[in-house]
């Protein structure tokens, strides 16, 4: 040993006096370092260059730097450090049996920030030294270098109960420092910090107001939309916390948020959500058109949202008569000079259905016949023959309606319409019925205070009018001689006026 020693020094003098003197210290470093290989029967190897002399032994075990996954739960830190020795090839030294235990999943993480995080939760350390890394009590750590492990950033595990982390972390991440970090262990349901203290602190509080029990409702409608009160409930959702999902073909509101605001929107819904009926007015009337006007009235310069819909024929002979159904839209303020402004085009001849009411988002039929409708208005002259069938004449609709709830007295009324004609000749056992329907569905918006027209149903029918001279027409037996009988064609138009009322339950 001596003369090793001997030999050491001599070269170390040697160098010192080709490239200058050298510390002391440097000196003793190097000596030692060699003494120590002999004890451990490693070898080594001294290099100077100019004032720098670097004793090395050979090169250490490799180290794996990145750890793939570390899955622990409530496991022992004695077997936690002999997982990362198999996973990293990092030998640890330890005094006694360190206490504590973790529950962790962690995934491609560098070694030694899943040793800072798994340490610290057990106030452990290490320090890195040439045989190894040993493991210390935080304490310990604090003494020998002044400050605690593992610096100034420092690990906090924050379990998260009700919360979805995935929600969480764009909460938390303009929080966190330029080098902090935020792991999510999504199979223990936790949250890995990793910075500043005052900002740990500050993201902690973030999670404890986030993460609060949530109840979830679902609340079908029945009589009004989900898009109705879509605005009212998203302002009553706790910010960055509550969600409504708006369903509008199920027609359904499901919402999620703390049980004060479920419970507050399931009040709202509950006084919203009132069964809405709509008081329907229903008036047919017959215009027995006039030679000026055989063309029918024009729809299409009286009312607004004007649809011209192609009828279709479903049973019996085709005839003249009805081709195509006129809809639109008249106030009703319009409604009543509308009325009056008919008997220009023809005699005006109008049958009233009993009110009615619909339900909104319910289908309702209607069969608009001589069984169903009234007579409204006088007689021409007493003892003429005017009755519903009369005034029908063979002519009848079925109707049905789906009345919904647009907005705030705004109405969507959906309409299927069935024109049945019997002419007069056929209404007998043998007759036979011809029926037509609309080619496409029928939809028109009513605001409040208008009225749906339904018009352009034609029937035309041959009649027979006898012409006489005065007094010699009726002289019996040789009257006819004074009299001529012709055919005439007779074309009436039909048409449908509803006027529809929204009353809601529980409001005047």
């Amino acid at each position: 040993m001596f003369y090793l020693r001997f030999f050491i020094i001599s070269s170390l003098l040697f160098f010192s006096t080709t490239a200058g003197a050298f510390e002391k210290d440097v000196v003793e470093q190097a000596l030692n370092q060699f003494e120590g290989s002999l004890e451990t029967g490693e070898g080594f190897s001294v290099e100077g260059s100019g004032d720098t002399v670097v004793v090395s032994r050979p090169a250490e075990k490799q180290i794996r730097p990145l750890i793939d996954v570390l899955d622990f739960e409530k496991t022992d830190i004695n077997e936690v450090l002999q997982v990362i020795t198999q996973k990293s090839g990092i030998e640890f030294i330890v005094e006694g049996r360190p206490q504590g235990d973790i529950t962790v999943y962690l995934y491609d993480i560098d070694v030694w920030r899943a040793l800072e995080i798994i340490l610290e939760v057990n106030r452990l350390a290490y320090i890195k030294e040439e045989k190894g890394v040993r493991i210390v009590s935080a304490q310990e750590y604090k003494d020998k270098y002044g400050y605690a492990f593992p610096g100034n950033r420092h690990t906090r595990i924050v379990p998260v109960v009700h919360a979805e982390l995935e929600t969480m972390v764009p909460e938390l991440t303009p929080k966190k420092s330029s080098g902090g970090e935020i792991f999510v262990d999504s199979k223990f349901q936790q949250l890995i910090l990793w910075d500043f203290p005052e900002i740990l602190d500050s993201m902690e509080n973030i999670i404890q107001e986030k993460d609060v029990p949530l109840e979830t409702e679902i609340f079908n409608l029945q009589y009004i939309q989900a898009r109705d009160l879509e605005e009212e409930i998203q302002g009553m959702l706790t910010e960055d916390l509550g969600r409504a999902e708006f369903d509008e073909r199920a027609n359904k509101i499901v919402v999620t948020d703390v049980l004060e605001v479920v419970e507050k929107v399931a009040q709202l819904i509950e006084q919203e959500d009132k069964k809405i009926e709509v008081l329907s007015r229903i008036q047919l009337v017959k215009i027995n058109l006039n030679e000026e006007h055989k063309q029918g009235v024009d729809w299409e310069a009286i009312v607004s949202q004007y649809q011209k819909v192609p009828l279709q024929l479903i049973e019996g002979v085709e005839k003249k008569g009805v081709r195509q159904l006129s809809l639109g839209i008249v106030t009703n303020e319009d409604f009543e000079v509308l009325l009056d402004a008919l008997e220009i085009v023809g005699k005006k001849e109008m049958l009233i259905y009993p009110d009615e009411k619909m339900i909104v988002n319910e289908i309702k039929e209607l069969s608009l016949d001589a069984k169903s409708l009234s007579l409204f208005g006088e007689e021409e002259e007493p003892g003429s023959n005017v009755s519903v069938v009369s005034v029908l004449e063979g002519f009848s609709v079925q109707t049905r309606f789906l009345p919904q709830l647009l907005e705030k007295d705004v109405l969507e009324m959906k309409l299927f319409v069935k024109v049945h004609l019997v002419s007069e000749g056929e209404r007998s056992t043998r007759s036979k019925k011809i029926k037509f329907v609309p080619e496409k569905d029928i939809v028109v918006k009513v605001n409040k205070d208008e009225t749906i027209v339904m018009g352009g149903m034609f029937f035309e029918k041959e009649v027979s009018k006898m012409s006489r001279l005065p007094f010699f027409g009726r002289i019996p037996f040789v009257g006819s001689v004074f009299s001529h009988e012709k055919s005439l064609i007779e074309k009436n138009e039909y048409m449908i006026f509803l006027t529809p009322e929204i009353l809601v339950e529980g409001k005047p």
